[in-house]
């Protein structure tokens, strides 16, 4: 009974809070049950116990539930370690509330991310987790463009299996704070970086998540944007002379909306197409339907790069020699939509972003885009 009670007060309580007030009573996560502490090692094991998973500690994730855990009512010692050593999956249909795991039997709700901007709450699940800031010298002599191919192929790996980002995230983060920290470099929004896929997303997509929101802040930090945040925890973020990872972590984490976070940073327009992820939900909408185009009762409503692509194709058919300026077109095409201006500042600065190269002239580039659009009539 000894060694029982040692495990059950190793593994945590999510039973009865009273018996810990006991003197030399020992809390185990099953009391309620009567299953696994030296008071209740004789009971009969709970029968929701015979036909679904075993439940992990206090992080509320479950076992892989195509291979339930079955074990004996009196083999107590087999059951804590198969508890102990269940592999940590967060099944995606679970019914529960986005960034909350399943509930414990008998047990409140353990939250993966804080439900509100307390950042003391903002230590469970994906938040236990600190984002991986050590920088790798090995990418310093990559180019933009290299790093940026690397990234791209990361994403490819993560939209194939989400599970997989866990293996690739310290590679992504040292490769984006890379690109971060350089002045020739392609802004977050235009890396291709991995997504999260699912409404209700595993822990690994929960960590991709935050880890996109901390690069945004990153960039902000290294490109010297002074802006403060208006909210008491985290004004003084984007001040502070050295970044700061942990806060940033704790702003990610906060369950707020896109659009709300936004707000939070109160930035210019040109500053939030650069980020990926923290800029306002009609930022994210404008930029799919110029990628992509837009469609309805089966006609274009709206064009997007395939059919501007396609009229630049038709534009060069007799001059074949000016096919491989076709994706700088594009790309030019695509910062003037987004800016919604011809602004020459603006322009130059974020088609230098989206390209990964030197700035140009804001004339030079002025006119460059007329020429474009007079190929598009």
């Amino acid at each position: 009974m000894n060694q029982i009670a040692e495990q059950s007060s190793r593994l945590g309580c999510f039973g009865d809070p009273k018996m810990g007030d006991q003197p030399g009573a020992v809390e185990c996560f099953g009391c309620r049950d009567k299953l696994a502490c030296a008071k209740h090692a004789d009971s009969k094991l709970p029968r929701q116990f015979k036909r679904e998973p075993i439940y992990r500690g206090r992080r509320a994730a479950v076992g892989d539930a195509a291979t339930p855990v079955t074990i004996a009512p009196d083999d107590i010692d087999a059951l804590l370690i198969e508890f102990e050593d269940a592999p940590l999956v967060i099944p995606q249909n679970a019914q529960h509330e986005p960034g909350e795991g399943p509930p414990l039997p008998g047990a409140k709700k353990c939250s993966l991310t804080p439900k509100g901007p307390n950042p003391s709450s903002s230590t469970a699940g994906a938040t236990r987790q600190s984002f991986p800031a050590t920088s790798n010298s090995a990418y310093a002599r990559f180019t933009a463009s290299g790093l940026v191919e690397a990234v791209q192929d990361i994403a490819k790996a993560v939209r194939r299996a989400p599970s997989s980002y866990e293996d690739h995230r310290e590679s992504f983060c040292a490769i984006s704070l890379e690109l971060n920290r350089r002045e020739v470099t392609f802004a977050p929004r235009f890396r291709g970086t991995p997504r999260p896929t699912h409404m209700a997303p595993t822990l690994a997509e929960q960590l991709l998540g935050l880890d996109r929101q901390i690069i945004d802040l990153h960039w902000l930090h290294s490109r010297g944007i002074k802006q403060r945040i208006i909210t008491e925890n985290y004004e003084d973020l984007l001040f502070e002379e050295e970044f700061d990872f942990g806060l940033a972590q704790e702003f990610a984490a906060e369950v707020w909306t896109s659009d709300h976070k936004a707000a939070l940073l109160s930035l210019p327009a040109h500053l939030q197409w650069q980020l990926d992820t923290l800029q306002p939900s009609r930022f994210a909408d404008r930029y799919r339907r110029l990628r992509n185009g837009e469609r309805s009762g089966g006609r274009t409503k709206a064009q997007g790069l395939p059919q501007i692509r396609a009229r630049l194709e038709d534009s060069i058919i007799n001059s074949p020699q000016h096919r491989s300026s076709i994706d700088d077109w594009l790309t030019l095409w695509l910062c003037h939509q987004m800016i919604d201006s011809k602004a020459p500042a603006a322009l130059a600065s974020l088609f230098s972003l989206a390209t990964g190269t030197t700035p140009m002239a804001p004339s030079s580039v002025s006119r460059k885009l007329d020429r474009v659009l007079a190929r598009l009539g």
